[in-house]
């Protein structure tokens, strides 16, 4: 596995972490809080992704849109594309370099009219 972890080398925190090798994809994504909650999607229901430098990540489940909120993520996106992310990891603090990906929030919406 992959791991990406913030600029601080003496940081053991990880903001999200990828598969490896590029061929080998997970069943599942973590979307995991700063507080300790955790909420797994399956890929396999992932419909659509959007990406914006200022809006930030937009992922489109069956049931759920989840919206993640940083600064620097088109690398998190570009493995997203690859489905190949197991989870990401929301922060409460940020000590990175602005040229770091940072995740400054991750939000969970059950879409309404979803079986």
């Amino acid at each position: 596995m992959e791991k990406v972890t913030l600029a601080n080398p003496s940081d053991l925190m990880q903001l999200f972490e990828v598969v490896s090798p590029p061929n080998e994809r997970p069943p599942m994504v973590d979307f995991r809080g700063h507080n300790g909650n955790s909420f797994a999607l399956p890929y396999k229901q992932l419909m659509a992704m959007a990406f914006h430098p200022m809006t930030g990540i937009r992922l489109e489940f069956r049931e759920h849109n989840i919206v993640i909120r940083g600064r620097n993520l088109r690398p998190l996106y570009d493995h997203f594309l690859q489905h190949r992310v197991i989870f990401v990891l929301e922060e409460d603090f940020d000590a990175a370099p602005e040229s770091a990906t940072f995740i400054d929030s991750i939000s969970v919406e059950r879409i309404q009219d979803a079986g």
